[in-house]
């Protein structure tokens, strides 16, 4: 079972000037291991990533959280974005 919790709320207007609002997630499973899970949602539906499982350091996930935030990362961005920082 995972626990999830909304870290951080941004909205992002697009270069066709659509707005996008974006979710950033903190998940934390039975075993005490933490992950992220990002949404984007707007006129287009919504995009969803969730990565289960990066780090038992919850500081060192909520850091990651918060750059992902600052960035305006969308779920399509996410992957890269985690593998350079493991």
């Amino acid at each position: 079972m995972e626990d999830r919790s909304l870290m951080e709320t941004k909205t992002l207007r697009t270069q066709s000037d659509r707005q996008l609002r974006l979710e950033y997630y903190l998940i934390r499973d039975s075993a005490g291991s933490y992950g992220v899970e990002v949404r984007a949602s707007g006129p287009g539906g919504e995009e969803r990533i969730c990565i289960p499982d990066l780090t038992p350091a919850h500081e060192r996930v909520r850091a990651l959280l918060v750059r992902l935030a600052a960035g305006l990362v969308t779920p399509t961005g996410v992957c890269d974005i985690v593998q350079d920082w493991l």
